[in-house]
């Protein structure tokens, strides 16, 4: 069998910050990727590596794109994640990969800790409900870090943008109000 392994990072970490090597991630991914592959008996005919963050569906991911490129040209027959969220963080893409795979003849999407058969509905589902969990889960991220930038703003530590300073200033006045 041939398989891909798609690696991604979210974001590289900040500059002079040398607690995280963004190559060090995306190659321990890699090497459970292949890792996997080799115990199954199958040959990687494609890595994909990226960072990149995966919350917006809408945003071009040009490795995702071509991961998605070889399975619609039916080059290969399972995909190797390290884990979901690697993929998507977002039920859209999550879709989208299952649509492909389904219409190349792909059934397996593989992670080290568990082996989806897209040819069960149960682990289709199983699959969208971890990209459901993944877009919660940056739903609530991206509430806190608001509210932490709202705070910041009002004790005047955080330049906004200008739609952020009116929607600041909207806010602060309807708390006024009360």
């Amino acid at each position: 069998m041939r398989a891909a392994v798609y690696c991604r990072l979210s974001k590289a970490p900040k500059v002079g910050d040398s607690s995280t090597n963004p190559r060090s991630s995306l190659d321990r991914q890699e090497q459970d990727g292949r890792r996997i592959a080799a115990e199954q008996g199958w040959d990687v005919v494609a890595v994909f590596r990226e960072i990149v963050p995966a919350s917006d569906p809408f945003k071009a991911r040009k490795e995702w794109t071509q991961l998605l490129e070889l399975i619609e040209a039916k080059e290969v027959d399972a995909v190797i994640l390290w884990m979901e969220d690697r993929a998507n963080r977002h039920v859209v893409t999550a879709a989208e990969l299952v649509k492909v795979c389904k219409e190349a003849g792909v059934s397996r999407i593989v992670l080290p800790s568990y082996e989806y058969d897209l040819t069960d509905p149960e682990d289709e589902a199983k699959f969208y409900g971890e990209a459901v969990r993944a877009q919660q889960e940056i739903a609530r991220m991206k509430k806190r870090i608001r509210r932490m930038q709202l705070e910041l703003a009002e004790n005047g530590h955080l330049a906004l943008r200008a739609a952020e300073r009116i929607r600041f200033r909207l806010l602060v006045r309807s708390r006024s109000k009360r």
